[in-house]
């Protein structure tokens, strides 16, 4: 029994060692694959989007602060230049009632030593040396009022200096207060500058990964369109003939004959990158009726990627030539696969499914198997 399972287990091992055949995917299956990438790419190009934009909301709010302290600062330096030029001020005020003070006080000392040599004259040589007592009088009387006029002076010109010292004192330390608050608005502005500037870093790096995603996303578009054109090919290879002489196709959605995004390179309204738009948008209300634009066949009516619930037809050989259409983004179907319809009749109804950002028909035409102008065969 053991020797059999060591011999299934060896022929297993053989096997995958010797390539086991594997089965190769579809391209329906590589479409599914690649548009399964793509709805993932976008999903974190919409997320790096909505990054960037708070980030440059934020840039934007920090640079706000930014201007503003930068107001303040320069307000504050203002502030600070008036009070040194108010010190400066008070200081020579200072100095000038301090010499005003000095003067009088020098004034009160003669006055003083005139008194006090009175003194030592005594009163009976003032009166021997006056011209008559009430000279006397007149002389004593005159300095004490000089001298008491001088006190008075003095303590006037005292409070003056006083007061003025003070102010100085206010001054000087409203000038500490408000280098501390320059000081402190300037490491406040070096801050917010700092996480301004790793904000900025970061914007660049997500501007930086956007790009690459915008990249990818149009890489993966290509091969998308590559796999759809094999696909179409692959669908629109029938060489039936289904009575379409003309090759002309009638309108899709009659009643709307406005054409929103013409076939061509355009600015993806979604994705918001440019990238070549494979068919022709026709605006329409929500459920009006999209009609075949020829005879033909149902080859596919089910959801189809980014065309949302699709429709294709092929109209078999015309003029020598396969012909095949496409009509998307549909709001519900009104035929089957493998349904036989005719010209102007109704196999869809209008909508906004898939990528779409409001109800209209895109329409894509295939000639052997390629897309071409939709705009060359509608009439």
């Amino acid at each position: 029994m053991k020797r059999r399972i060591i011999a299934f287990v060896l022929a297993v091992a053989l096997i995958f060692a010797s390539g086991m055949p594997v089965m190769a995917k579809t391209n329906k299956e590589k479409l599914k694959d690649v548009q399964s990438d793509l709805k993932s790419k976008k999903n974190e190009l919409n997320e790096n989007k909505k990054t960037k934009q708070s980030l440059e909301e934020q840039i934007e709010s920090f640079d706000k602060q930014i201007a503003q302290l930068n107001e303040k600062i320069s307000q504050s330096n203002d502030k600070k230049a008036k009070l040194e030029a108010n010190i400066e001020k008070t200081k020579k005020e200072l100095e000038k009632a301090e010499q005003e003070r000095k003067e009088q006080q020098e004034l009160l000392g003669d006055r003083l030593k005139v008194m006090y040599m009175y003194g030592d004259v005594g009163y009976l040589e003032l009166l021997f040396s006056s011209k008559s007592f009430s000279d006397l009088v007149s002389r004593i009387t005159s300095i004490q009022t000089l001298v008491t006029y001088d006190k008075k002076i003095i303590a006037q010109l005292q409070a003056i200096e006083d007061k003025i010292e003070k102010k100085k004192a206010t001054l000087e330390s409203n000038k500490k207060k408000l280098v501390k608050v320059i000081a402190s608005l300037k490491q406040k502005n070096e801050e917010v500058a700092s996480i301004r500037s790793e904000k900025n870093s970061a914007l660049e790096s997500v501007k930086d990964d956007i790009a690459e995603q915008k990249r990818q996303i149009a890489q993966r578009e290509r091969e998308a369109e590559e796999l759809r054109n094999k696909i179409a090919r692959e669908t629109a290879g029938s060489t039936g003939n289904y009575g379409n002489s003309s090759g002309i196709l009638a309108w899709p959605t009659p009643g709307y004959y406005t054409v929103t995004s013409p076939y061509g390179y355009r600015y993806h309204p979604i994705g918001g990158y440019y990238s070549f738009h494979t068919g022709m948008d026709i605006g329409a209300s929500y459920n009006a009726r999209v009609v075949a634009p020829a005879n033909g066949v149902v080859t596919m009516a089910s959801w189809y990627g980014g065309y949302g619930n699709a429709v294709i037809i092929d109209f078999g050989t015309v003029k020598g030539k396969r012909m095949s259409c496409l009509l998307g983004h549909n709001s519900s179907f009104a035929v089957g696969s493998g349904q036989r319809v005719s010209r102007g009749q109704t196999v869809a109804y209008a909508g906004s499914t898939g990528n779409s950002t409001g109800p209209h028909c895109h329409i894509e035409v295939f000639v052997n198997g390629e897309r071409v102008n939709p705009s060359g065969y509608l009439k």
